[in-house]
């Protein structure tokens, strides 16, 4: 279901109510000490890496029962050191009492944070307050196993961003927002293979590791605007118009003169055609299937020297990727 999802072209939205700003206050927030118990620490404990459990060492003595008596000794003391839990929580750590005691919530320093938020205005029906539109249909197993899917869905985002949703079967009204490559205002979506992505990554941080989700960015443009550029064929903007990717230089990392920005640009198309599937799509090689260079916009490598300024001295600050709106899907 997710994966049939994830294949859906990105859904035009109905918003039907006005934003209302939350009143800001301020929360005082207890702050995290990770000198006192480190992320690596709890991550080994988390993985049964610190102290086995006892079913393990009792099935490892049962094993080596056959082998050698100076291997089964030293699993009988790690057992005894098991059940000695007395033993373990009176020795005395290199951790001094103080940043101990900073480990209960009610011990440690509290830092003011704002979360300043926008709800939705209240209605007087009782339509949706937001609609997601696809255009497909879906069969009557499909909807019944999407709306079980979304019965257990609790947040959107942040994890106050509390909702409701459930599937619509009646006929929806028409979209306000509509995707576009000339729209200002951008929206996370789904993209394909978000699932696999998902379990991949999953592997990798076990929930213990800082993560954050996939997603790809997506233009959305008012509806009217948009039937008002098909009519009459304009949108007012260049066809090598688009989004620039910005890369700045750290302070500390090594500083190129002007005369090796070819050089730059060089090594960062290199690393991105060395991720891209062969054939490279022309919107990204620039060169057409026989070669030569190509007539369509396509992506460009910029390096950005510091130049127009008095004290500008030449030296690249970082570099850009160009992504005009016109190319196609595939070099995006």
């Amino acid at each position: 279901m997710l994966e049939w999802l994830e294949d859906l072209d990105a859904p035009g939205i109905v918003d039907e109510t006005e934003p209302v700003p939350r009143k800001v206050v301020s929360h005082f927030v207890p702050v995290n000490d990770v000198a006192v118990v480190s992320r690596s620490w709890q991550q080994r404990l988390a993985q049964n890496k610190v102290y086995p459990t006892l079913e393990l060492l009792r099935a490892e003595l049962a094993m080596s029962r056959g082998e050698s008596t100076r291997k089964a000794e030293q699993i009988r003391k790690r057992l005894a050191k098991q059940r000695n839990v007395s033993d373990q929580t009176s020795k005395v750590g290199p951790t001094s009492p103080s940043s101990a005691e900073q480990m209960f919530p009610e011990s440690r320093r509290k830092q003011e944070r704002h979360f300043p938020s926008m709800t939705l205005g209240l209605q007087e029906t009782n339509a949706p307050r937001v609609t997601y539109i696809w255009n497909h249909i879906l069969p009557d197993d499909t909807s019944q196993v999407l709306d079980k899917l979304l019965s257990r869905l609790t947040r959107l985002g942040h994890s106050s961003s509390l909702v409701s949703c459930r599937v619509v079967t009646e006929e929806a009204p028409d979209a306000g927002l509509v995707p576009s490559r000339f729209g200002a205002a951008t929206l996370r979506n789904v993209r394909r293979g978000q699932v696999a992505e998902l379990e991949r990554r999953h592997a990798q941080h076990q929930g213990i590791k800082p993560r954050a989700l996939p997603f790809t960015d997506v233009r959305y443009q008012n509806a009217d605007d948009v039937r008002d550029q098909d009519e009459t064929g304009s949108t007012g903007r260049p066809n090598t118009a688009g989004d620039w990717i910005v890369f700045e230089f750290a302070n500390n990392s090594r500083a190129f003169p002007s005369y090796r920005t070819v050089e730059v640009a060089t090594a960062l198309r290199a690393a991105v055609f060395s991720h891209a599937a062969d054939p490279i799509p022309e919107g990204l090689s620039g060169h057409g299937p026989d070669g030569r260079p190509s007539a369509d916009p396509h992506v460009a490598f910029l390096p950005l020297p510091y130049a127009g300024s008095p004290r500008g001295d030449g030296r690249l600050l970082g570099i850009a990727v160009s992504v005009p709106d016109a190319i196609d899907e595939a070099a995006r």
